[in-house]
């Protein structure tokens, strides 16, 4: 359409060259002039053909850059969620292993209250029907060691 525009610019300055040489009100003045407000339309018409041409390639880019961010927003989500997954599954392994360990844990005290250190503890603390104890001496200094200040 430049193209265009630049004959039509050309043939408009060819006229007014050719309006300038003539008689003022001649049929060839007025010839001139017809041609030239003709030119004039059509360089009009192609102005607007132009813009319209950049209104809708600006439309389209700001779709385009709509869809790109809108699929970039998507990945990033799917991104998001997969990372949430994953931890959460991690999250699961550890509570799972938490479990087992404070289950390991409460059979290592049933074991041990029913075995060598069961006895021990029940020869240094003699626990009364309504679950106070009294203690040894043996037993004061291990309690006693474990809770001292500095």
């Amino acid at each position: 359409m430049d193209e265009n525009l630049e004959l039509i610019e050309q043939e408009k300055n060819r006229l007014l060259k050719e309006l300038s040489k003539v008689e003022y009100g001649s049929d060839e003045a007025k010839r001139y002039l017809e041609d030239l407000k003709d030119l004039y339309a059509m360089a009009n018409k192609d102005h607007e053909l132009i813009n319209e041409e950049k209104r809708v390639e600006a439309e389209a880019t700001a779709k385009a850059a709509a869809l790109q961010l809108e699929h970039e927003k998507s990945v990033q989500e799917a991104e998001d969620k997969e990372k949430e997954r994953k931890a959460n599954r991690i999250l699961g392994i550890i509570d799972g292993v938490a479990k087992v360990a404070v289950a390991g844990a409460g059979i290592v005290i049933a074991y041990m209250n029913n075995g060598f250190m069961g006895k021990a503890l029940g020869e240094v603390f003699k626990f009364e029907s309504d679950g106070h104890y009294i203690g040894s001496m043996a037993g004061k200094g291990i309690i006693g060691g474990l809770f001292r200040r500095k």
